[in-house]
């Protein structure tokens, strides 16, 4: 995992672990995947949003078990078109 977000100072304030609970999230949907877990791949932190108020360590775990996901579903596609 590379960390290039720009706002990295700023998540950091909020104390929430930054990056931590977004490699948590992460990790959970690649290592879970099926009907193989992902291995050996290489994710680069480019954007990330945030709020001040809303923004949580279980709110970051989720972001990256979505883009997780995301990544699984985009290797599916583009197996199946093989």
């Amino acid at each position: 995992m590379v960390d290039s977000v720009a706002e990295k100072k700023e998540l950091e304030k909020l104390g929430v672990g930054w990056p931590d609970p977004v490699i948590f999230g992460l990790l959970d949907a690649l290592m879970n995947a099926e009907p193989n877990p992902l291995r050996n791949i290489r994710v680069t932190l480019q954007r990330a949003w945030y709020h001040e108020v809303d923004s949580s360590r279980n709110a970051f775990r989720k972001a990256g078990r979505d883009a997780g996901l995301k990544i699984i579903a985009a290797i599916d596609e583009k197996r199946s078109r093989i």
